[in-house]
Formats: structure tokens, C-alpha cells, sequence
């Protein structure tokens, strides 16, 4: 099966369900799958769309996911970098 059709819809979602409902199987299942995993791993993070792509926030950004034309990814968010005194 190709991926030639936009994915994750064009920035009109309001929520991660609407993000995932969207998408074409396997695409959903799978990112689905992650959300949970997600949401076991850091129960107490926030749910949002952020850079219109589901996001995870806990004290700041934790994690991104999204669906692109080729393949399906997972951002990691590095915490912010103290500065020297």
C-alpha cells in the first residue's frame, strides 16, 4: 500500500481524536497504540495538538507523533538546557 494521501488531515483538527480519525488503517491502529503507551508511561501528561501533530506535555513538551506521507514518527523533546553562571 502506498502513502500517498496527506496524513493526519490539514491542521483543522482540535484534538488527538479528531488527528487519529483521519487517518487510514494501519496508520490509526498503530499511532493509537502508541498514544497508549504513552499515556501508561506518563499518566499525569497532558494531551494536545501542538505544530498541528498530537503532542504530550509534562512541565513543558514531552512528546510528538505524527503520520507523513512515508512514514509514521515519534518526536523525543530534550529538557531545556541550563545555562552556565
Amino acid at each position: 500500500m502506498g502513502r500517498e494521501t496527506n496524513r493526519g488531515g490539514r491542521g483543522a483538527e482540535r484534538n488527538v481524536d479528531e488527528y487519529l480519525r483521519a487517518l487510514p488503517e494501519p496508520d490509526r491502529s498503530a499511532l493509537e497504540h502508541l498514544r497508549s503507551v504513552i499515556r501508561a508511561a506518563a499518566p499525569n501528561a497532558e494531551e494536545t495538538i501542538s505544530y498541528r501533530i498530537p503532542a504530550f506535555r509534562f512541565h513543558g513538551p514531552l512528546v510528538f507523533f505524527a503520520a507523513t506521507p512515508r512514514h509514521l514518527s515519534l518526536y523525543g523533546v530534550s529538557p531545556p538546557r541550563s545555562r552556565p553562571s
